[in-house]
This record gives structure tokens, sequence and C-alpha cells, in this order.
């Protein structure tokens, strides 16, 4: 008989893929032939080892062997379309069955919406948009003090006969390339720290951790919708600043260079 068995058992009876195991079922030797490796199973705790065999295959080797058979203690049913509501509901209705069926649906609903699990999404979610808010601030400062630093160079820029929509283009590509460099650094930089710390923080609602462990999946559609949107903030900040210098005027920028 071909098996599937768990990384710890396979090390704990230092066997490996293709080699003979033997297992004690209730009393019976059963030969398993090892023929691959799964890093968990369904219905399993973590950590503990576990074997996945053909239940027909299993079911007449028993029968042959002792006689007997095991009852089946937990069926696992695939729907069309991956949609549960309607088999839920027929297998409700039996009685029997009634408080025995688990909807796979229902409990990813239920784990979504765990206090535990919203209350880290929302700690997460308040995070971003304050670190949004002090990087925009931070943005608009130094863009500023930046421009008023050069409100000279501007000024004899200006004199030359360079017009006023080429300089506040210079000063748009200088702030793009900053705008550029931070989200995509930002974004870089999200996603390696998701990858190292989430896995650890999200547990279950007993405050253990998660078995299996958790997979990590990155919304891109949706990450680069954010980037977009912190592109737009900034580059609006940078609008409002050229506007209000554009409105200084030629004559006020060259007296600000001399008070200096």
């Amino acid at each position: 008989m071909r098996g599937l068995v768990t990384p710890d058992l396979l090390k704990a009876t230092n066997t490996a893929v293709g080699s003979d195991l033997t297992l004690s079922v209730q009393g019976l030797t059963l030969p398993v032939r090892v023929a691959g490796v799964v890093g968990a199973l369904p219905g399993t705790a973590a950590g503990q080892d576990g074997v996945l065999l053909d239940a027909n295959t299993l079911t007449a080797d028993q029968l042959v062997t002792a006689g007997q058979v095991d009852q089946v203690s937990e069926w696992w049913i695939a729907t069309a379309d991956h949609d549960t509501a309607a088999a839920s509901a027929a297998l409700r209705d039996n009685r029997n069955l009634a408080d025995a069926v688990v909807d796979r649906q229902d409990l990813r609903r239920a784990m979504r919406d765990d206090p535990l699990g919203s209350g880290l999404q929302g700690a997460l979610f308040l995070g971003f948009l304050a670190a949004l808010a002090f990087a925009a601030i931070g943005f608009a400062v130094n863009a500023a003090v930046s421009a008023r630093e050069r409100l000279t160079e501007f000024g004899l820029m200006r004199a030359l006969g360079i017009s006023s929509r080429q300089i506040f283009g210079l000063l748009g590509v200088e702030q793009a390339f900053l705008v550029t460099l931070g989200v995509l650094g930002g974004v870089a930089l999200g996603a390696i720290v998701a990858r190292l710390v989430v896995p650890h923080i999200v547990l279950t609602a007993q405050a253990t951790t998660v078995s299996p462990p958790v997979i990590m999946s990155t919304p891109w559609p949706l990450v680069l919708i954010l980037a977009g949107a912190v592109v737009g903030l900034l580059g609006f900040i940078v609008a409002v600043l050229g506007a209000s210098l554009r409105r200084a005027g030629l004559g006020a920028t060259l007296r600000i260079g001399e008070d200096r």
C-alpha cells in the first residue's frame, strides 16, 4: 500500500521516500510504501505525525487480514464551483448530521471576522495611515524648505530668460525622482517585512500558532493602487508648492535673495 507521510514521521522512523514503513493500526501490522512527503494533514494538530492512505485500499486490506473494517468518522465533500451553500443546507436537513456539518466557507468567514484577526488588521491599517500622514508632512516641509533656499537661483534663472514653466518643470523632475525612489523602496521594504513578521503575529482565537502555517499572499493590484494614490498625493503637494512659488513673482523672489 502506498501513502504520504509527514516530515516528522519520516525523520522519526529514519525512512526515505520509496522505502517501506511498518505501521500498527489497532494491533494490526500495516506495511506502507512511502510515496511522498506532505507538510501537514488536515484534521491533525501542529507537529502531529500522520499518514495519508487511500480509504478503499485500507478497507480492503483490513477486511482481508482481520475480517473487519474501521468505521469512517469524517467525510470531505467537494462541490461544483466551490459553492458549498446547497450541499451544506442539504446535509443540515438531516437530523443525524446537522451538528456534524462543517462548511469550509462558513469557517473561513468566522476566522476572517474573528475579533483578534480584525484587531490586528485594524492596527496595521492605522499604522499605514499614520505613516502616510507623516510621510506627506515630511515631504511637504522638505520640498518647501528646499524650494525657498533656491529662490535666488530661480530668480536669476528667470532674469536670464528661462520661463517659469521650465523652472517648475525642473523642480517637478527633482521631486518626482524622490517620490519614485521612496515609493519603490517603501513597497519593497513592506513586502520583505510582511513576509518576515506577519506569519509570526497571526494567531488563533486561543492565541496559539495556527496550523497549517500562514501562507503569504500579496494582493499586488491593490498594492499598485495604493502606491499610485501615494504618488498622486505627493504630486499634488508639489503642484501646490509650484503654484505658491509662481504667485510670488520675479520681483519678490529677487528681494528675498537680497535679504539673505
